[in-house]
């Protein structure tokens, strides 16, 4: 089998993105089971380089559950069995870019593991996403 074969239809590194917004009741709870999964095999393996990234709370935050989804999606790129093992460097650049931003988002709203804050949205902006 050639190279351009073995990245061709299912043995493309390939992980579909989904539509958060579009997903029904049902796709979205089987979606974030598979991340809570995802997530806490992220927080037990990098443990305290996750401090202050990911509170006990972030399946709250619609922002984190998207980032946190990009960051599982771009794990399953680069360890798929046609990637070279370069791309878990690729990958860990991503990692450090989320980590970034969930930080910034968690300081933000002052969520800790003990701690729940909700997120406050301008009025403008819940009044057009509930209409």
């Amino acid at each position: 089998m050639s190279d351009s074969e073995v990245l061709e239809g299912s043995e493309a590194p390939f992980a579909p993105s989904v539509d958060w917004w579009e997903m029904d009741p049902a796709d979205r709870v089987d979606t974030l089971g598979e991340l809570r999964i995802f997530v806490a095999r992220l927080v037990t393996a990098y443990g305290h380089q996750m401090t202050g990234a990911i509170p006990a709370c972030w399946e709250q935050h619609e922002g984190a559950v998207r980032l946190l989804d990009a960051l599982h999606r771009s794990y399953l790129v680069a360890t798929h069995p046609a990637q070279v093992g370069e791309a878990l460097i690729g990958w860990h650049h991503n990692l450090t870019y989320i980590r970034g931003e969930l930080q910034t988002l968690f300081g933000m709203e002052a969520c800790t593991d003990d701690h729940h804050a909700p997120m406050s949205v301008p009025q403008w902006a819940a009044d057009i996403d509930a209409d």
